[in-house]
């Protein structure tokens, strides 16, 4: 008979209580693992078969029933194989795929920059500046002399404004329009016209009204005066 040594008798037990602590510590964890090839899955004890769990698969243990084990198991299958299945998008996905909410504005812009072209210069753009509560109309215009730019001024402002005004959801007080000089030169930001939103609202806006209340700058805004 093989007798062992001190050392090797001492290993073994090692081994052993080693051994019995990881069985320990998985049924503490409530954690079983299949150690049979295929082992069968019932709805109950002695029940009908309805899957088979293969070597290794591990499951947790819900209660017993005598030598019948009732657990729980973790997996995963295929969705589109799943009756009711839906599949759900990434949300970077699904946000690129909702369009952003539109303003106001923005839905305005196209409308405001074709009846520019059309009549009374080139389009530059249409901003709300909301700390100013001013509305921003930025046009360029070709040589037209300075009366014809003051009556562009007002009627741009006035259409513009038609168009935009209740659509706003930021208060606005003034609308100015900003242009380059009456002699075609300059830059767009040059030329102010301001005026406030309450004689822009009159029905029929005439020449007299507006230069009432409007004001107007020559240096960007550096220095006013009151249209006489």
């Amino acid at each position: 008979m093989y007798q062992f040594s001190k050392r090797q008798f001492f290993w073994v037990c090692t081994l052993v209580f080693c051994a019995g602590l990881a069985v320990a510590q998985q049924l503490r964890e409530g954690t079983l693992r299949v150690q049979e090839s295929v082992e069968n899955m019932r709805d109950a004890p002695n029940g009908r078969k309805f899957g088979t769990l293969l070597e290794g698969t591990e499951i947790e243990e819900i209660s017993r029933d005598g030598k019948w084990v009732r657990f729980r198991i973790e997996g995963w299958i295929w969705g589109p194989s799943l009756e009711g299945f839906v599949e759900e998008r990434p949300r970077e996905e699904a946000a690129a795929a909702e369009p952003a909410p539109r303003l106001p504005l923005q839905d305005a812009m196209p409308r405001a920059k074709r009846l520019v072209n059309e009549q009374y210069g080139t389009f530059y753009g249409l901003h709300i500046d909301a700390d100013l509560e001013l509305l921003r109309i930025r046009l360029r215009v070709g040589d037209i002399g300075q009366e014809r730019l003051r009556a562009r001024q007002r009627v741009v402002m006035k259409a513009i404004w038609d168009l935009v005004g209740d659509e706003l959801d930021k208060p606005i007080t003034r609308v100015r329009i900003e242009t380059n000089r009456a002699d075609g030169s300059g830059a767009v930001g040059t030329i102010f016209a301001e005026c406030p939103v309450e004689t822009l609202e009159v029905e029929e806006l005439s020449e007299e009204e507006w230069a009432r209340t409007v004001r107007i700058s020559d240096d960007g805004g550096q220095s006013w005066v009151d249209e006489p």
